[in-house]
């Protein structure tokens, strides 16, 4: 007997996990593939709850939400640290119904090469996963020379990749701001091949460390940067497209505390072949307090970036606690906060790609963060990190 092929195809399910106040909320994504429109029902089945939802779907690709909240999680454990509870999951759409099991976990890269009282840059683990002799130790004083000391070992992972992007936009941005003395920059190195601390912007299994989010703007292809020279501030423009740009480029003093306030607008035309200058300031024009962030777009509306210069190292400025409002949207975060608010950082250490990442947020200016890929392994954490005072 011949069986009609379902109009419906289901490609694949991702699954995600939020942890929040103690309960997992736990959102399945299904995507499928038709080649009519077909009006069907979408069915969630976990811990006992069922979830249903009529959806008309469109030729070409889908994606169709379900969401479930389990607010007595059974979380499960690496091996050694505790139980390893499962959960039964079901989904049907369609014709086509999948089953899988899941664990419901937050966890981090480290978290799965270290046992609970590991968690110390000094630990003989993390010396075994460190590769470079004396490296543990060269990250330490690299952050006590730039940074005010971290509060704990999660916060001091985060700073050291706070520390390991600004090392590498500070090189980048100087040599693409010599153009055309200095005509291209890589960096060492991409990615790495099992867990350790090393140089590399992509973690052991893909995952992005902050330094990737960062590159994707200090190797924008229209660049503004500011760099120091003597007694002055000089704010330099860096084209690496095929043609000739007309950029608008405005520049704000920002006070850590609050006040912010404008120090320029200028235009220009950035040519392909060299750096052009586009202003020059004096140094003494930035209080102790402040930092010169820039904000530029070409009159074609096809480049737009931001960037700030810092005169004086992170750990000298007294940071005030801003006040950040984080909304859940559908498949990221909106942000906004009363004070300005450095290297903000949503998702940290989980696998899931964001929009944008170890941002400046400013008051007045929400920011949407939106995961844009969805990748199966490690959650990322449930809270927001940013520079502390």
């Amino acid at each position: 007997m011949l069986r009609r092929p379902d109009p419906v195809l289901l490609k694949d399910v991702a699954v995600r996990q939020v942890h929040k106040d103690g309960s997992v909320r736990v959102r399945v994504s299904l995507h499928t593939h038709c080649e009519q429109p077909v009006e069907t029902t979408a069915t969630l089945l976990l811990d006992g709850q069922t979830v249903t939802r009529d959806v008309t779907l469109y030729p070409g690709w889908n994606r169709t939400d379900l969401t479930v909240r389990i607010t007595a999680p059974r979380l499960w454990w690496p091996v050694g640290h505790g139980a390893q509870p499962l959960y039964d999951l079901q989904v049907r759409i369609g014709e086509t119904t999948r089953q899988m099991r899941i664990g419901l976990r937050e966890i981090a890269l480290i978290e799965t090469f270290t046992e609970p009282g590991d968690g110390n840059v000094s630990s003989a683990v993390m010396d075994v996963h460190q590769h470079n002799r004396g490296g543990n130790s060269r990250i330490v004083e690299t952050l006590a020379r730039n940074f005010r000391f971290p509060d704990g070992f999660d916060e001091m992972c985060w700073l050291s990749q706070v520390s390991q992007g600004l090392a590498m936009k500070t090189a980048v941005e100087f040599w693409r701001s010599s153009k055309p003395r200095s005509i291209g920059t890589l960096y060492w190195q991409l990615n790495d091949t099992w867990p350790v601390a090393s140089w590399a912007s992509l973690e052991y299994g893909g995952a992005w460390k902050l330094t990737q989010y960062m590159a994707r703007r200090f190797y924008a292809p229209v660049l503004v940067t500011a760099q120091p020279e003597g007694n002055e501030v000089v704010i330099l423009a860096v084209n690496d497209t095929p043609g000739t740009v007309s950029l608008s480029v405005a520049a704000m003093r920002i006070d850590v505390t609050g006040p912010m306030q404008a120090a320029g607008d200028w235009a220009c035309i950035c040519p392909p072949d060299r750096a052009v200058e586009v202003a020059r300031l004096p140094a003494a024009l930035l209080g102790a307090q402040e930092i010169l962030h820039l904000r530029w777009r070409d009159v074609e509306r096809r480049h737009a970036g931001e960037n700030e210069y810092w005169p004086n190292r992170p750990k000298g400025y007294a940071l005030p606690e801003p006040q950040i409002t984080c909304t859940e949207t559908d498949d990221g975060v909106r942000l906004e906060t009363d004070r300005p608010a450095f290297f903000v950082t949503q998702g940290f250490g989980g696998a899931d790609i964001w929009s944008d990442n170890c941002f400046t947020l400013l008051p007045g200016t929400p920011r949407l963060v939106q995961r844009v890929r969805r990748r199966e392994g490690l959650a990322g954490a449930a809270h927001l990190r940013w520079l502390k005072g």
